[in-house]
């Protein structure tokens, strides 16, 4: 019996052939990152990023992984059954191919939401309907990962409903979908031709309107939505209803995205839409946030700025914070340290003080005018 070459698929993604499946997800996710080509414009970039994803597919998928140890290539081509659902017949049971459509799929489910859609920017008509279904407390402990090649942006494992903990306002990872990126690769015999790039997908977005106080300790917000399907064979459109859940950790900030791949409606042949949260920042009447810090205002009696007092400030939150001062000023800001908004890797920041000195609300006599210019300095 001749040999059998089942290590190239493991050698691809550098990984022995016993690797669990998070030794697979963490060669995977290295491996997209430095060779995506709309990352990086080196000639064998596609090529490479192909081959990593083919890999990946097959000994992610425990039947298919399974058939590659025992037969190699060939068995995935025809010489055993694959199990998997992206087969078709062949001349010795069933093949198994792979293309540039699934190598982006590949790489949503990790970097861009749910499997089954892409990132793109065209939200508009027609989209899903979205009904909030209840708001809870503090979030999940556990967080999403940052996205790795942009400041903001999903981070997604596998499949899971998406969820941003970014410290910025803007998803710039979007961007990385915007083009062709050459020939489809993942053949496994012969020169692939040179095919178009996969269909892009509608983003649908809606905004989330959430409360200082929640930006402030974190929350868990579910999002109902009905989505409406098309069938290809009769026309005919099916609603179906699903929850979304949108965490925030603590501190996040109005303008973060949450991106649900593939959540949205499927109509007219065109791929599913994608639905993406956008985070809006309920006015407050008592604090501003800046940045990190939490800015407040708190009134003072001419008297009292003039004479010194102490004034209790109220924290974001509740609760409140003596502060003692010997004079304030229109101009006066004071930091109570530590009451701020939460910091991705610890510590808080500021509160923020500023005062608005409050005039006597009746004219003052000529007496007390007088008493005034002999005890006040003109300069």
């Amino acid at each position: 019996m001749p040999s059998v070459n089942n290590r190239k698929f493991y050698d691809v993604l550098g990984v022995a052939p016993g690797a669990s499946e998070a030794d697979l997800k963490k060669a995977y996710r290295k491996l997209a990152m430095k060779w995506h080509p709309d990352r990086n414009k080196s000639p064998e970039a596609n090529e490479k990023f192909q081959a990593i994803s083919r890999a990946y597919d097959v000994l992610s998928d425990p039947e298919k992984r399974k058939v590659y140890d025992m037969y190699g290539e060939e068995g995935l081509n025809g010489g055993a059954p694959t199990g998997g659902p992206r087969t078709s017949a062949g001349p010795g049971g069933a093949t198994y191919t792979f293309d540039a459509a699934d190598a982006d799929r590949i790489f949503r489910q990790f970097f861009g939401g749910m499997g089954g859609g892409g990132m793109g920017m065209g939200g508009g008509m027609g989209g899903p309907g979205f009904q909030s279904f209840s708001f809870g407390g503090q979030p999940r402990a556990k967080q999403a990962r940052r996205n790795p090649f942009g400041s903001s942006g999903m981070f997604f494992g596998g499949g899971n409903s998406g969820m941003d903990t970014s410290d910025d306002s803007e998803d710039d990872f979007a961007s990385l979908f915007g083009g062709a990126r050459g020939p489809g690769g993942g053949c496994s015999r012969g020169q692939c031709p040179r095919t178009a790039p996969p269909q892009q997908p509608e983003v649908v977005q809606r905004k989330v309107p959430v409360s200082l106080e929640d930006l402030k300790t974190g929350f868990t917000k579910r999002m109902r939505v009905q989505r409406r399907i098309q069938d290809s064979q009769t026309g005919a459109i099916t609603t179906t209803s699903n929850i979304l859940t949108v965490e925030g950790r603590p501190g996040v900030k109005a303008g973060t995205k949450y991106t649900f791949a593939g959540a949205g409606d499927e109509l007219n042949a065109r791929p599913r839409q994608d639905i993406q949260f956008v985070l809006e920042e309920k006015p407050h009447p008592t604090f501003k946030r800046d940045g990190d810090d939490v800015v407040t205002t708190v009134k003072v009696p001419l008297v009292d700025a003039l004479c010194g007092c102490t004034v209790q400030v109220p924290k974001l939150g509740g609760g409140s914070v003596p502060l003692t001062l010997d004079r304030i000023t229109p101009q006066t800001v004071k930091i109570v340290a530590g009451e701020g908004m939460p910091k991705r890797h610890g510590g808080a920041g500021n509160l923020k003080v500023r005062f608005d000195v409050q005039f006597p609300a009746q004219p003052l006599t000529p007496d007390q005018k007088q008493g005034v210019r002999n005890f006040l300095p003109r300069a």
